[in-house]
């Protein structure tokens, strides 16, 4: 970085789920291999056991639990971890100003994560909402919005009378545990006109009034995008919450 870069305003962010990019080598992967290759990239059996336990990752981690652990590890390494590096570098270089910071975890229109670049997507308006079946979006509004009854049933949010919903179909795992059993086009991701144009809009309009010379919120607040609609400027608490900085301190 040459030293002039330090003076220039910096908008800087990640995505929420940066690591999908990677989703099909980390489903590859085994157990004791995941740990093997962490201990030879780490070169330390204390830097490496520190990082395994961090992240949940062992030699008997469930093979249907190992991916999303890898790709939290993933995630935080390539993407989120370096984001926070360099904006607590600039912000150093620059005595605490014109550094500002936010965090994308609005979903995607087409794959219902932050994914990467999502955040561009919604900048640009360029990827169209996927045509979602009727009674997919209805499913979904009902589910979304329940609350669980002591009788193990679910209350709408938005009922005026508690009327209970339907509880999804049960199905007993061969582990002695329960899971629900969803349709098809339930699974669907949604992200509805309303949420898509709000982040849009909230998007487009502080990167324009960042190029424009301006500040586009608080240098000492991030903003955020996301999830489901949520847009506006949070307290540094609400940062630490979204993002594993307690866990980066310690390794």
């Amino acid at each position: 970085m040459r030293p002039s870069d330090c003076h220039q305003p910096v908008l800087i962010g990640d995505c929420g789920a940066e690591s999908l990019l990677w989703s099909l080598p980390a489903s590859l992967w085994t157990a004791a291999g995941a740990v093997k290759r962490i201990q030879a990239i780490c070169q330390s059996l204390h830097k490496s056991n520190t990082l395994l336990r961090l992240y949940d990752i062992g030699p008997y981690t469930p093979s249907d639990e190992l991916p999303d652990r890898l790709l939290e590890l993933i995630n935080d390494a390539r993407c989120a971890w370096p984001t926070e590096a360099i904006a607590a570098s600039l912000q150093r270089a620059r005595g605490g100003h014109g550094v500002w910071r936010y965090v994308f975890d609005q979903e995607s229109p087409s794959r219902g994560v932050p994914h990467h670049a999502v955040d561009l997507a919604y900048l640009f308006d360029n990827v169209p909402l996927p045509a979602l079946p009727a009674s997919a979006a209805g499913a979904a509004c009902d589910y979304f919005c329940m609350e669980p009854r002591a009788d193990g049933g679910y209350f709408s949010d938005d009922s005026d009378d508690e009327s209970p919903l339907p509880t999804p179909p049960r199905v007993e795992r061969a582990d002695g545990g329960v899971a629900y059993e969803y349709d098809a086009d339930w699974a669907l991701p949604v992200v509805d006109d309303w949420t898509y144009a709000r982040v849009r809009d909230a998007v487009q309009e502080r990167w324009l009034a960042f190029a424009h010379g301006d500040a586009p919120w608080r240098a000492d607040r991030v903003f955020v995008f996301g999830p489901e609609g949520e847009v506006g400027e949070r307290s540094w608490q609400i940062f630490h919450a979204r993002r594993r900085t307690a866990v980066w301190r310690e390794a």
